[in-house]
């Protein structure tokens, strides 16, 4: 998923219908060692798209309601929060697709 905004904001927090928790995740590389943390939010600099992907940041999705079908979509709420601390909530339909290694 991509994401840009024409003003400085910052991604707050998520949910989805499907899912009991999503949580904004970040994996990084230590020592050689792949880890995987919650962060609590992520900056969205005005006009620079910030992307979130496997190996970066991502959206995790835990306590899943149902088993989840390629081919289907999954509705996803993102709440943004600008620096007057006005929040706007974005639905996005992301659809299901198995990530296959590279």
């Amino acid at each position: 998923m991509r994401m840009a905004s024409k003003k400085d904001t910052k991604l707050i927090s998520a949910n989805s219908d499907a899912a009991g928790v999503v949580e904004v995740h970040e994996m990084t590389m230590e020592k050689d060692i792949m880890r995987m943390r919650a962060v609590d939010g992520l900056q969205l600099a005005a006009g620079k798209p910030l992307e979130l992907k496997a190996g970066g940041y991502h959206l995790m999705m835990m306590d899943l309601k149902k088993q989840l079908k390629v081919g289907f979509e999954v509705q996803i709420s993102l709440v943004f929060q600008n620096a007057n601390g006005e929040r706007e909530t974005v639905y996005v339909h992301a659809p299901v697709a198995l990530n296959k290694p590279k």
